[in-house]
């Protein structure tokens, strides 16, 4: 299930590295102020983060499933993309 949400109450450039902590590729957001190294990956609930942004379907309250297909989808997208790629943050 994709949710779209109204109010972007942000946006940020990002790119595609690898990530040491989790040795694949994930998206990386720049240009936050005040934070380094926000990530978006996969993960089922907020245990699974440390200030990241998780990915995956929203089929229970609390809970997100299929994130690797999400996280995987998401990173393929953003690599294909010739130009850099921005992403909106949105409530």
């Amino acid at each position: 299930m994709l949710v779209l949400l109204k109010v972007c109450i942000y946006s940020s450039v990002i790119l595609v590295l690898v990530c040491p902590k989790f040795r694949r590729i994930l998206p990386e957001l720049l240009s936050v102020l005040g934070r380094t190294a926000i990530r978006i990956h996969a993960g089922n609930s907020y245990k699974d983060s440390q200030g990241c942004i998780l990915v995956g379907g929203n089929d229970k309250s609390g809970w997100l499933s299929r994130s690797k297909f999400y996280e995987q989808k998401l990173v393929k997208i953003i690599a294909e993309n010739e130009t850099n790629s921005e992403i909106q943050i949105e409530e």
